[in-house]
């Protein structure tokens, strides 16, 4: 601990954090229990002996750009072929109006389906965002390597795009606790058993009900959230739970 506690990391420039971070945003499993590098590093002793080495990378340059708002130029990305011409997705009402539905069929079906007991062997749903939608970036090409459960995808279209308007942004996990406070949709039956294998909790479950935040143009997560959130932090919810998005800045 003696010799953690005394490296330095000013040397480390951009391309190294970055690497780091790609790592950890790859190796995201919201449907599993931590494996041991994850329970070591939840030991208070561990993660005391870390808190002045993240207090380091948070102050180094290379990384400021997680901490900065939504930008006005953004990145679509297309982990398709440039030759692949299927169009962009569109119509989001209507693509928020069919998750919202599909959602609250899946819960329905889980209630009667899938057993109560958080311990059961059995998987389902763990995305606490829609799918469909058009998700831009706002780094390139440093926001290709963040991808949470990749695919193996080599192959991406980068397509630039503007938006101006209402935006809300999460930078922290009070502020994802205050959406989901907001605009709940209880997703604890189709989700119970994947997160609380994650967590470690067997409470309920909510995500926001994004059909209703869809007054709201633009949800912008930064970067810096995922160094603002902690895997103990999950269990400091209200009594309801809820789960933090799995997302790309």
């Amino acid at each position: 601990m003696a010799r953690l506690a005394s490296l330095n990391f000013a040397g480390l420039d951009g391309e190294q954090m970055q690497a780091a971070l790609g790592r950890s945003v790859d190796t995201a499993r919201y449907w599993q229990a931590p494996d041991g590098e994850d329970v070591l590093a939840a030991l208070p002793v561990i993660a005391a002996a870390l808190t002045p080495v993240a207090e380091q990378l948070l102050a180094a340059p290379g990384i400021q750009w997680y901490w900065q708002p939504r930008r006005v130029e953004q990145w679509a990305i297309d982990w398709r072929s440039a030759v692949d011409r299927a169009p962009l997705p569109k119509s989001p009402r209507q693509t928020l109006s069919e998750w919202g539905r599909k959602e609250r069929a899946g819960e329905e079906r889980a209630a009667h389906e899938l057993p109560r007991d958080p311990y059961a062997n059995v998987s389902g749903t763990w995305w606490s965002i829609p799918h469909g939608l058009v998700h831009t970036v706002g780094q390139v090409p440093a926001a290709l390597s963040l991808v949470e459960d990749s695919l193996g995808w080599e192959h991406a279209t980068t397509i630039p795009v503007r938006g101006a308007g209402r935006t809300l942004e999460i930078g922290t996990a009070e502020d994802w606790i205050s959406l989901c406070r907001k605009f709940p949709l209880d997703v604890t039956t189709s989700r119970r058993h994947d997160w609380f294998r994650t967590t470690g909790r067997p409470g309920r479950w909510v995500i926001p009900d994004w059909e209703q935040v869809a007054f709201i143009p633009m949800v912008f997560v930064r970067g810096s959230r995922r160094f603002r959130t902690r895997f103990h932090q999950r269990r400091k919810r209200h009594p309801r739970g809820m789960e933090i998005p799995p997302r790309t800045p």
